[in-house]
């Protein structure tokens, strides 16, 4: 198993993060092993629920009722409650919180209930419920390419080194939500990404994320040369759809907005919105030590 590991670590670094049925089958590719890919794509997920072997979870899908609730359903437990728990709650949910419906109601026997509800809705479910986003393993950043500082006492960010040459206004912006993605911890300790894009009637949140407590995270990116009013307006509008629509009456809902360079219009906006904070990445090339 130690040789599939490597294997799935040097598949992780060339391609970055993949599907885990994707990423186990590319990976037995280069190390062919016995076991199938579901027995494979289990391994892989408790590994990087772990943290083990410099795997981690990058994203957790998430689902939706494709209609009506049938009148016969499924007979596979988790299936089945995957369909009951989106019937009750009448919105769409994240693989972990079904996961977690599942473990209360059947108890904790199941090892990784997360990875086989993935499994089992992928198989099984298709026709009954509808799959956002993917569960995708990455690996965990050991070189860090990017810095992501908090406000300093007087909201500026912090300086690294005087050889830091930032490059981040011309960042793709698909390549930024990558990078931020792939390295939540540094945004916020325990923080973990539920799905990237989310798509909701009030516009895309960039990342839907949720801390250590459970509470959601909404993480915005502001754009090189995008407006404080703009970016400010997407984030708020977000966070409360968020706050209406997919939290509990216990959860709440904290915003983050990820950018480039602090001016003051955006620290003072900041400022008076509750639960709303701002960090600032930056990217750069250094000389080797």
């Amino acid at each position: 198993m130690t040789s599939f590991v490597a294997a799935v670590a040097e598949v992780l670094q060339e391609r970055g993060p993949l599907e885990v049925f994707t990423l186990a089958a590319v990976a037995r590719k280069l190390r062919p092993v016995r076991k199938n890919e579901l027995s494979l794509g289990h391994e892989i997920f408790k590994f990087a629920k772990r943290g083990e072997h410099g795997l981690q979870i990058v994203e957790y899908p998430s689902y939706q009722l494709n209609g009506s609730v049938p009148k016969t359903l499924p007979r596979g437990r988790y299936v089945r409650c995957a369909v009951e728990t989106l019937a009750e709650r009448g919105c769409r949910l994240g693989l972990d919180e079904l996961a977690a419906h599942y473990s209360r109601r059947y108890g904790r026997a199941a090892v990784a209930p997360e990875f086989w509800m993935f499994a089992m809705l992928r198989s099984e479910g298709r026709r009954l419920i509808t799959q956002m986003g993917q569960l995708r393993i990455g690996l965990k950043p050991h070189a860090k390419p990017v810095g992501i500082a908090a406000r300093g006492p007087r909201g500026a960010p912090r300086v690294e080194s005087e050889r830091v040459e930032p490059i981040h206004e011309k960042i793709h912006e698909k390549n930024l939500e990558s990078l931020v993605s792939e390295r939540l911890e540094e945004i916020e300790p325990g923080l973990y990404l539920v799905q990237r894009q989310y798509a909701t009637p009030v516009g895309r949140i960039d990342l839907l994320c949720r801390d250590r407590r459970g509470n959601f995270v909404v993480i915005e990116l502001k754009r090189f040369r995008a407006s404080t009013e703009s970016i400010i307006d997407q984030v708020t509008r977000y966070m409360g759809w968020v706050q209406e629509q997919l939290a509990k009456r216990h959860q709440h809902v904290r915003g983050y907005i990820v950018v480039g360079k602090l001016d003051r219009k955006l620290q003072y906006s900041v400022r008076a919105i509750e639960n709303l904070k701002v960090k600032c990445f930056r990217v750069s090339l250094t000389d080797p030590d």
